[in-house]
């Protein structure tokens, strides 16, 4: 398995997420207040971050698929 830069890209997003969801970043959301769409911050912090990491692995199938439908 090559590191094209797509996919350097995306294990980036995952790493920059996973760091989201730990203590320097979590940190900044971890209040019950304000509500964001009726969820206390900190839920809707973890909610928006499953979110992200589900997009960045829709988008690493749909890299892979193209690259294996590009080969002969």
């Amino acid at each position: 398995m090559t590191l094209t830069p797509t996919r350097k890209r995306i294990l980036f997003a995952v790493v920059l997420i996973g760091l989201a969801l730990t203590w320097p970043g979590y940190t900044l959301f971890a209040g019950a207040r304000p509500f964001i769409f009726g969820f206390p911050a900190s839920f809707a912090w973890l909610i928006a971050c499953v979110l992200a990491g589900f997009a960045a692995l829709v988008l690493l199938y749909q890299h892979d698929n193209k690259r294996k439908q590009a080969k002969p």
